[in-house]
């Protein structure tokens, strides 16, 4: 869950405003919409959703290199990329993971590097800043 800092000018005090997924109605509408000739405004205001949400889904969502954005083109790519996030390992530091890394470290490998390898050959995601602290000691 992603929690995003409202911040009113006219306020001096934050509120909490959560941050929700566009639904697949969603994505139907947008679709909708734009083919009729609604502009990306007029949409996200009839969503009750920030203009640039609608123009980030339009972006990251679209068909290839075109401009033509499809709803069950855009459920295509979000179940794709949920799937590709659900199927990386994420794992804690431990011993055996930390000597990898010191040995990948000790080919002269940047943190970015380590991280990259570690994902390609062994299927686990770290952060370089992870295991920076391991860097640090040689």
């Amino acid at each position: 869950m992603i929690i995003l800092l409202e911040i009113n000018p006219n306020q001096r005090n934050c509120t909490m405003k959560q941050y929700q997924h566009l639904k697949k109605e969603e994505r139907f509408y947008i679709w909708n919409e734009l083919r009729t000739g609604s502009t990306q405004k007029q949409v996200a205001i009839a969503l009750k959703r920030s203009p640039s949400t609608i123009c980030r889904e339009i972006r990251r969502n679209r068909y290839g290199n075109t401009k033509m954005y499809t709803y069950h083109w855009a459920l295509e790519i979000v179940r794709n990329r949920k799937w590709r996030v659900s199927r990386t390992k994420h794992r804690k530091m431990d011993q055996a993971l930390t000597e990898e890394i010191e040995r990948l470290v000790q080919c002269y490998l940047s943190p970015e590097q380590v991280s990259g390898y570690l994902s390609e050959h062994h299927d686990i995601s770290i952060s370089h800043e992870n295991h920076l602290s391991v860097y640090l000691r040689e």
